[in-house]
């Protein structure tokens, strides 16, 4: 027998707000709520629901319910828009302990029957084994509890719809099924603007204009530190609070956003491009962005960065070059590559792990932090590239000399003195008939016999 026990995943959707109530039933009226014309059809497609107690009993040999918009007809009364935000919440509770423990729950895209699309995410739980409830759950795209007194989860997903596709949720397991189904509500979401807590059906926040953008729900951190160095001194900072160009006061010396467009607004720089981001750093061509780079020197640079628009690149690269032609086309030393669209591998590329990389999914933010050390010879730039249409957020640029530092270490030289008292007892004058190299004293005899002599040479006298 399984024992209860209340569970809670810790996932949560505070970047996100309902900006419509797109469908709901509490069961306590109508199982098939929402189907009210001869093609739309039940969401419990082939299996069987029935109002119990304020909940609808639903029991089949596979699936459970669906709900969605297929090319048979609209399922459940629901259907989701195209490349739309939908949260979907209910409480579910097993019905006959005999039956399936196993409840899978998939957002799918349409193929030949609502029932069998293609999976994008799952979501699955044990109620045979509350140490382990939720066995799998894709990019954790759903929130579960589970109250142990009352015997219900709650669950809600969150999930973006195809472009392209009908979209659908689908409950499905194998074997006798029985459970209970209650609350169901289903939402249009929109992510907030996480510096106005403010989100509209258009996407644009009314505040600042800024497109509000997708984000992860999972705080990230690569583990990179440099412990082994500190700071001298700062050469150059820019919090993008006055100038975007700040340090580029003389006329032979360029903007760091040489071949795209920089502006500020709300304390960042929005930068755009087709190509090229940024160029820090010294160049015969010219000093770019106030940055030149001693030779043969370590620096730390290091800024916020985060996704202006949703329907932009999501690929940002970082290089570190040595100065060949082009300021933007240098020799790569080291690289950094970030995929805004795959937070589980959220750094693609880090040469040597001079990177060091976070990411805060309440501000949709990443922090970097990069450590490097210039060519002995030729100048040194710091350059962002991306193909493609760019569209960024960056912040608290900050450029620091370093210097590496000997870490302190235990040590000891393994001289030991023993002390005279001790070597008294290991060298004991008065040891009798030792035969490990000591001598007698000269013109003594062992007592009973002759010189020379050992005890079986000497004859008693008669």
């Amino acid at each position: 027998m399984y024992t209860e026990k209340d569970f809670d995943n810790g996932v949560t959707f505070e970047s996100y707000t309902s900006v419509a109530t797109v469908f709901e039933n509490d069961f306590a009226e109508n199982v098939d709520k929402g189907v009210t014309q001869p093609w739309h059809k039940s969401s419990f497609l082939d299996s069987t629901a029935v109002l119990e107690d304020g909940k609808a009993h639903i029991t089949s040999n596979e699936h459970v319910f669906v709900y969605g918009m297929h090319n048979w007809g609209q399922y459940g009364g629901v259907s989701f828009d195209k490349g739309w935000l939908y949260q979907v919440s209910f409480d579910l509770m097993l019905g006959d302990e005999d039956a399936s423990r196993i409840f899978n729950l998939q957002v799918t895209t349409e193929g030949e029957d609502p029932r069998y699309g293609t999976v994008e995410k799952t979501v699955k739980l044990n109620f045979a084994d509350f140490d382990n409830f939720v066995t799998e759950n894709t990019d954790n795209f759903a929130s579960v509890t589970y109250n142990a007194e009352t015997h219900t989860a709650h669950v809600t997903v969150l999930f973006e719809t195809s472009s392209e596709k009908n979209t659908l949720l689908v409950a499905r397991q194998e074997g006798m099924n029985d459970w209970y189904l209650d609350n169901l509500l289903i939402q249009k979401m929109q992510f907030v603007c996480p510096g106005h807590a403010d989100a509209n059906s258009d996407g644009i926040c009314d505040i600042c204009g800024t497109q509000i953008v997708a984000g992860n729900d999972t705080d990230y951190s690569n583990g990179v530190t440099f412990d082994g160095f500190v700071s001298t001194g700062t050469t150059f900072e820019n919090d993008f609070s006055g100038d975007v160009n700040k340090g580029v006061d003389q006329a032979w010396e360029q903007s760091a956003f040489f071949g795209s467009t920089a502006a500020l607004q709300d304390g960042w720089a929005r930068v755009t491009s087709t190509e090229h981001l940024f160029v820090y750093g010294g160049h015969t061509w010219a000093f770019y962005g106030g940055v030149s780079f001693d030779n043969d020197a370590y620096y730390k640079v290091s800024f916020d960065l985060k996704l202006g628009s949703d329907d932009a690149n999501h690929t940002f690269n970082l290089y570190v070059m040595t100065e060949n032609g082009d300021p933007r086309f240098g020799d790569i030393v080291k690289t950094l590559t970030l995929n805004f669209e795959d937070f589980e591998n959220f750094v693609t590329t880090n040469t040597d792990s001079f990177a060091s990389v976070t990411y805060t999914a309440a501000t949709h933010t990443a922090h970097i932090e990069i450590l490097f050390k210039t060519d002995a010879s030729k100048n040194t730039d710091i350059v962002s590239r991306c193909a493609g249409d760019n569209d960024w957020l960056m912040d608290n640029l900050k450029i620091e000399t370093m210097e590496e530092v000997q870490a302190e270490q235990d040590y000891s030289n393994g001289v030991t003195f023993v002390a005279p008292a001790a070597v008294a007892l290991l060298e004991d004058p008065e040891t009798e008939g030792t035969e490990t190299g000591g001598t007698e004293p000269e013109g003594t005899e062992t007592e009973g016999t002759e010189s020379g002599k050992t005890e079986s040479d000497v004859t008693n006298p008669a």
